[in-house]
């Protein structure tokens, strides 16, 4: 059916109310019935919003979604599954010449595996994509379980050349970010010793052990208290 489908979700629910689907499509017809309690989801004919129409007239676009309402944050995972998509369709057929900034705030809820493969082969299709999250354990405990959260994991830490941090207040963002920020050797005293004097005063003794250690370049607790409006950019 869907190649007769006109993209309205009124007219996929009649189309599956047919006896020829009935017993096929319970499930589908369930979540077509949530969906369009969602006035967005289904506008008035000749409103909406046609993704490939913003995309090829280089528009900017602002789309809100919710933390809440899980079928909002479903449409949401759909709306950035059809803009990849048609970002790599339109850039092939020749029909997009602008560059495309797509920012995903509180990817946590809306992150899919399209997304998380999007991230490696966008900018090859003249695109970059920004993710924004409260914590690296948001992307460890996804919304959505199906998912394979550490292989997303690896991939956003590989694919995400530019990473700006701040307000890590939490132990693992500020030492996840501290080790992006590379290392360095550091010299520490090892072992110094006092002499003690024979009315029981004490003195540096004149000799001290030096070592070498290796460090964060920035270290865990300077994300940690880092001034308010004040971030750090690796890249």
């Amino acid at each position: 059916i869907l190649p007769q489908w006109d993209g309205h979700l009124e007219t996929l629910s009649a189309t599956l109310h047919h006896p020829d689907y009935l017993e096929d499509t319970k499930r589908t017809r369930g979540y077509l019935n949530e969906w369009l309690f969602v006035r967005s989801f289904a506008p008035d004919k000749g409103l909406g919003v046609s993704i490939e129409k913003v995309l090829e007239e280089n528009a900017v676009l602002y789309v809100r979604g919710s933390l809440k309402d899980s079928t909002v944050i479903k449409g949401a995972t759909v709306f950035i599954m059809e803009v990849v998509q048609e970002l790599m369709r339109l850039y092939s057929d020749g029909r997009r010449q602008d560059h495309l900034y797509f920012v995903i705030d509180e990817v946590r809820f809306m992150i899919s595996d399209m997304l998380a493969d999007a991230l490696a082969t966008v900018v090859g299709f003249d695109a970059n994509i920004a993710i924004a999250y409260q914590s690296t354990l948001d992307i460890r405990n996804l919304k959505d379980q199906t998912l394979n959260a550490g292989a997303i994991e690896q991939s956003i830490n590989i694919n995400c050349k530019t990473t700006l941090c701040y307000m890590a207040m939490d132990t693992e963002t500020a030492e996840w970010a501290s080790e992006l920020s590379g290392t360095r050797l550091k010299s520490v005293t090892r072992m110094e010793g006092v002499k003690v004097l024979r009315h029981g005063g004490e003195i540096w003794d004149d000799k001290r052990m030096m070592n070498k250690v290796e460090e964060c370049f920035i270290p865990a607790n300077t994300f940690r208290m880092l001034p308010e409006r004040t971030g750090c950019l690796l890249y």
